[in-house]
Formats: structure tokens, C-alpha cells, sequence
């Protein structure tokens, strides 16, 4: 719908619940309220227009519960969802895309839809009526490479949520993530498919205002490393459970570890963590 001049040089906060899937290009007379500092998009982003990039005044974007993954390019638009115009929205301080394409439903002969379709994390641990589902004929799971986000120029970022989807990462994506933001208050990456050696978490080990780190239902290996929990970050929850592959010992004694929650992984807890481990934290940092 066509935005009046008036409306469009004073909106500082909007919020849109889409039916379903949208395309890039109806939403782009978004672009043109450039004093907008918050953006609400639920239920159905395909993609982000290329001029969003324009809408520098942002501090919030959240488009949770969209389709990023039925994202198709088209000649002469952004190749991605998320265009790298995005790298220009050095304000945003809030990001969250979590649950693209899912599916949901109270629990029955038709919920799940098939037995193909996978359970979100949320939807086991909580056990309630209703769930959440990714079934791929349906619509596909947001499958990217987190170093390849246009995301690294967000030096004012602390909220970063892109949990329950089938995001990936390379290596260097933490250490590239704790200098790119420096002023981080929570992290959720959980219930992805990331394969990634844990050790480069130390990166993050000093960050002055980290309190949340979620990498639950990942495939995360290696060491976690303890420093995160002895008191160099406010840090009160770190969620890694059912990361199979992940170890590390983390003294019984460290101020913060009562914010670890590390079930289904072979982390321990106790008061004499080996000399052996230390060894390790040390090569992680290299």
C-alpha cells in the first residue's frame, strides 16, 4: 500500500503480521520511512528488499517465524535473503530470525504432518500441546553459511537471535563475531546444524556484557572453553546440551558456572579440572 509523505517522515516504530510467504519486492515502500527505528515482520519474509539498506535510522529488526528458505533470487534483486545492503544498518542493536519456515500445530493424526518433518528443540523440551515442525516439502529450512550474513558491520548489535533453522558456519566465525561485536548481550544459535570446533568461544571469553550464550542441539566439538564462566563475562546462562561431541572440565569453584546447562555433551563438572585441559583452551586460542 502507497505510504503518505507525512506517515513516512514520522513512523519511528512499525509492525507487520503477514498472512504468509512475501517477496522482497512488496515490501520495499518499507524503504522509504527513513527515520524508522523499529521493524517488526512476522509470519512470512521471504527475503528483505535491497533498499532496506537504506533505512539506516534502525535499531530493531525482527522477522521471526518468516520463510527465508523459500527464498528464490531474481534477475536484477538481491542473490539472498538478506541482502549485503544490510551491512550499512550500522545501528541495529536487536536482531532476531528465529524459527524460519516452521511449521505449527496442536498435537493429533494430523500433527505432525508426516513423519518426515522434524521437531523444533523448543517443541521436545517444553512437551505441550502444540509444536513446531520443519517439513521441507512444506517449506525449506533457512540454510546459510553465518559468515557469508551481511552482519559483521553491526557494531552496536547486543541481541542476536537466528535459533531453530539449519544455519551453518566456517571456521573463524566466533572470533570474527567477538570483534565485529563488541558490545553483546545475547547470543541464540541453538537447534542449528553447526559444525564447529567450540574452542574459538574464547574469543568471547572477556566480553564485558555477554550474559547469554545458547548452542543447544548443534554439532559443536572440541573443548568449551572454561573461561567463559570464571567471571571475565556477567555471563548467567550458557546453554550446550545435546552437542555430543563437546567436552571441556569447568572448575565446580568458577564464579559463573551455574549458567552452564550442558546435558548430552561430555562436559564435567568438578572441583580439579586436569592440567591437560588448560593445555587445551591454550591451543584453542591460536
Amino acid at each position: 500500500a502507497a505510504l503518505q509523505s507525512n506517515v513516512a517522515s514520522s513512523l519511528r516504530w512499525l509492525s507487520l503480521d503477514l498472512v504468509g510467504p512475501t517477496q522482497p519486492s512488496v515490501l520495499e515502500p518499507l524503504c522509504r520511512l527513513r527515520h524508522l527505528q523499529a521493524l517488526r515482520i512476522l509470519n512470512g519474509v521471504v527475503g528483505l528488499p535491497e533498499c532496506i539498506g537504506d533505512v539506516t535510522t534502525l535499531l530493531a529488526l525482527d522477522i521471526r517465524g518468516g520463510f527465508l528458505g523459500d527464498f528464490k533470487p531474481i534477475a536484477g534483486e538481491s542473490s539472498t535473503p538478506l541482502p549485503k545492503s544490510m551491512n550499512r544498518l550500522s545501528n541495529l542493536v536487536f536482531f532476531v530470525a528465529f524459527e524460519q519456515g516452521q511449521i505449527e500445530c496442536k498435537f493429533g493424526p494430523k500433527c505432525p504432518p508426516h513423519s518426515g518433518c522434524e521437531p523444533s528443540f523448543q517443541t521436545v523440551a517444553d512437551r505441550e500441546e502444540t509444536g513446531k515442525f520443519i517439513c521441507e516439502d512444506i517449506h525449506k529450512a533457512w540454510r546459510e553459511d553465518l559468515n557469508e550474513l551481511p552482519i559483521f558491520e553491526w557494531r552496536k548489535i547486543e541481541l542476536f537471535w537466528v535459533d531453530a533453522n539449519r544455519l551453518t558456519t566456517t571456521e573463524g566465525f566466533f572470533q570474527r563475531a567477538a570483534k565485529a561485536w563488541p558490545v553483546l548481550r545475547t547470543i541464540d544459535l541453538y537447534d542449528n546444524d553447526i559444525a564447529l570446533d567450540a574452542g574459538g568461544m574464547l574469543a568471547f571469553a572477556n566480553h564485558p556484557l555477554l550474559h547469554q550464550v545458547q548452542l543447544q542441539q548443534n554439532r559443536f566439538s572440541g573443548v568449551l572453553p572454561a573461561d567463559l564462566v570464571n567471571g571475565s563475562t556477567p555471563m548467567s546462562l550458557l546453554h550446550v546440551e545435546k552437542n555430543p561431541l563437546l567436552e571441556g572440565c569447568f572448575p565446580s569453584k568458577a564464579s559463573k558456572v551455574g549458567s552452564l546447562s550442558h546435558k548430552g555433551t561430555r562436559i564435567v563438572v568438578k572441583s580439579d579440572c586436569p592440567a591437560a585441559t588448560v593445555q587445551n583452551l591454550a591451543k584453542s586460542e591460536l
